[in-house]
């Protein structure tokens, strides 16, 4: 703990909670449902995301280490209390995250041919940099 409030001298930390209610997760579930499996939980979920902002670039990897072992305790915590779903919110997912494992292997495996159907060359996909891909995981593991 005393390594992560160092951080907070060299930038601005946040944590924001975005919470999937019940009657959310029944609409999901009436409408068809969709691939990220949300309207199969049974419990309202809440996705946690981690924001820092920060001037130096040299900061960059020390700040990102600082988030991906705050994260991997939420997750061990969550774990251990059987509230852990995998899923990633693509918006919030960090570089060292690949949010379509949460998607469970059926609807990565749906995903990626469905990419690789409609974009065999990957012509899409490469035009595009950045941001995460279904036919890759995580862009930077740190």
């Amino acid at each position: 703990m005393r390594v992560l409030l160092q951080y907070f001298s060299i930038s601005i930390q946040q944590i924001q909670i975005q919470a999937i209610n019940k009657s959310q997760l029944e609409l999901m579930r009436r409408n068809g449902g969709n691939p990220h499996r949300l309207g199969e939980q049974s419990q309202p979920l809440s996705f946690v995301n981690l924001r820092a902002r920060w001037e130096n670039a040299k900061d960059d990897d020390a700040i990102y280490r600082a988030q991906q072992r705050t994260e991997e305790r939420i997750n061990k915590v969550a774990d251990e209390m059987g509230l852990a779903s995998g899923y990633k919110y693509t918006n919030y997912a960090s570089q060292f995250q690949d949010p379509f494992a949460g998607y469970g292997q059926a609807n990565k495996e749906r995903l990626r041919s469905m990419a690789d159907k409609h974009d065999p060359s990957g012509v899409f996909r490469e035009l595009s940099p950045g941001g995460f891909k279904v036919t890759k995981g995580a862009p930077q593991i740190l």
